[in-house]
């Protein structure tokens, strides 16, 4: 501008904004001497590299290097860090001390042993079992706390919150999806059912189709000679008579007369 008080437009830098910026990967270009201030998981002159850090590990802008977050070690972080028996702690390489206990141990410097049956070991910190499948009806500390959750809900081995089984919902899965939904965590539509005793089922999401209809969206009648629920009922109309798919009754051929 007239008195220099307008920045370069975007892209541009230098005496009258005559240069043009070579970031890349949405990088900021500095409108006095185009340096690039990369963005976080790029690296290099221009940020035209891509981090190559693992588990949550931080790039360095200059020279793509990762600092690995706690636990963590490796050129790329992506080895775990693992405890000496003797001291239950290792100093990683890149990142800080941290402390992963054995199997069955917890605690300070692992020196608490998990007192858990039924479980895949327990929480290095707190001790809580984790808990195995097939025992989901208790959590917590040693898995000794029950489960409350109703209509085959699993139950977190941690926290104990409930996860419904497809077609419930509540804190305990005390309930049905709404009406019109169906599925895991009722989050899916039921069709349109067209001749049907109500919405889709809570579970599967078919149409319950009223006697004498068919298809998914029991909008088809009954085949020739079928009559009822689910169309499993077999016509006994006599004499090419033709039957009401609904209840079964016969209307007659001309010339003919009867119950069929």
């Amino acid at each position: 501008g007239i008195d220099c008080s307008t920045p370069c437009p975007l892209g541009t830098y230098g005496v009258n904004c005559s240069s043009r910026c070579g970031c890349k990967n949405d990088a900021v270009c500095s409108p006095v001497d185009g340096s690039c201030t990369c963005k976080a998981g790029t690296w290099g002159f221009g940020c035209n590299l891509t981090c190559q850090c693992l588990n949550r590990g931080a790039c360095n802008t200059l020279d793509g290097t990762c600092t690995c977050a706690p636990g963590w070690r490796g050129e790329k972080c992506e080895l775990l860090c693992q405890c000496e028996i003797s001291t239950a702690e290792e100093t990683c390489s890149l990142g800080t001390p941290e402390l992963f206990c054995k199997d069955g141990t917890y605690g300070l410097n692992c020196a608490e042993r998990c007192d858990c049956s039924h479980a895949d070991g327990c929480h290095p910190t707190t001790g809580h079992c984790r808990c195995l499948p097939g025992w989901s009806g208790r959590w917590g500390p040693n898995c000794s706390l029950p489960c409350y959750c109703k209509n085959g809900a699993s139950c977190s081995p941690d926290d104990g919150i409930c996860e419904c089984a497809p077609g419930f919902r509540g804190t305990t899965c005390q309930r049905i999806c709404s009406p019109g939904f169906y599925g895991h965590r009722c989050s899916q539509t039921c069709p349109q059912c067209v001749h049907s005793s109500g919405p889709c089922h809570h579970i599967t999401g078919l149409c319950d189709c009223l006697p004498g209809f068919t298809g998914a969206l029991c909008n088809e009648v009954c085949p020739s000679g079928r009559f009822g629920k689910n169309c499993a009922g077999i016509c006994t109309c006599t004499n090419n008579g033709t039957c009401n798919p609904i209840d079964r009754s016969c209307q007659c051929y001309p010339g003919w007369i009867g119950s069929d």
